[in-house]
């Protein structure tokens, strides 16, 4: 399954919101390091109740926009 995520670094609150069709996603990380994509992996995780290792970024490392892939168990 493919899922649009909107990531926002320094946030003051892990949070994350569903608006239409994209999660929105605030992490109180820096994009540094890799840190704040970290941290909203975590967070979909915890979301749509899988494991870390099940999710992915597909497109968008660099960009506060991105494709998350999460392989749901068959």
């Amino acid at each position: 399954m493919y899922v649009k995520v909107k990531v926002t670094p320094e946030s003051r609150h892990d949070t994350l919101n569903k608006v239409g069709t994209t999660l929105n996603v605030g992490v109180k990380d820096k994009a540094v390091r890799n840190l704040a994509n970290n941290k909203a992996k975590e967070l979909v995780a915890k979301h749509f109740g899988v494991t870390i290792k099940q999710i992915r970024i597909v497109a968008g490392h660099r960009s506060p926009s991105k494709i998350f892939s999460i392989e749901t168990d068959k």
